[in-house]
């Protein structure tokens, strides 16, 4: 029986446009075994990378191995704070080379990312990192790493193929589509309407603008 031989990976920050391909490329290739439905193109990527809550040159690592193959990344998103500043870690490392010491990288790096964030403010950082239910070995990682359940979610679904419910709306009341004049006034209900939901951040109104101006965004829907 033969051992298995651990590679040796570096590191590196993200270089912009020229890395795209490549991290569309490990995305789709982690999701044809991992089936969580986050297949990408360059282009959704692209759009993601745009987000005004994150700087790709500060917010992205890239993992290589010998031959410059990209075998892991991972990316730090910051919400708006609150009581307390979030840290919310995401990653994805090659099926080919799991297991091999890439996801213990990329938690030191995200750990160390995060410490610098609590230099800057008095608020109390935590770190967070979401997993799905069928990931066993990424909750077992996470867990020796000293992570917790803090919540779990539901994802629900429903037959398209079955008649919709017409919704009874309250007299006085309608549906329709928002306008963009009216954002400001929009984000200000939706964050009255979740302050009190749980790990609450509050919306911002260049964050409203960012999601209208999606390609896939339909205003009357």
């Amino acid at each position: 029986m033969s051992a298995l031989i651990k590679q040796s990976f570096r590191t590196r920050s993200y270089a912009g446009e020229a890395d795209l391909q490549a991290i569309v490329d490990l995305i789709n290739a982690c999701d044809a075994v991992d089936h969580l439905d986050q297949e990408t193109s360059v282009e959704e990527l692209r759009l993601e990378f745009a987000d005004p809550d994150f700087e790709a040159a500060r917010d992205l690592r890239l993992w290589e191995d010998a031959q410059g193959r990209l075998t892991g990344y991972g990316w730090m998103w910051v919400p708006s704070a609150t009581d307390v500043q979030d840290g919310f870690l995401g990653f994805k490392v090659h099926p080919d080379v799991r297991g091999q010491g890439i996801e213990d990288q990329i938690l030191a790096w995200a750990e160390e990312w995060t410490r610098k964030i609590g230099l800057t403010t008095p608020r109390s950082v935590k770190l967070r990192s979401g997993v799905r239910e069928s990931q066993v070995s990424r909750i077992a990682l996470l867990e020796k790493s000293g992570f917790t359940i803090t919540r779990s979610f539901y994802r629900m679904a429903r037959s398209m193929t079955e008649p919709l419910i017409t919704p009874q709306l309250p007299n006085g009341y309608t549906v329709r589509s928002l306008h963009e004049t009216e954002t400001e006034a929009w984000v200000e209900m939706f964050n009255q309407t979740f302050i009190d939901h749980w790990d609450f951040h509050p919306l911002t109104i260049e964050q409203r603008q960012y999601w209208m101006k999606n390609p896939d965004y339909a205003a009357d829907l």
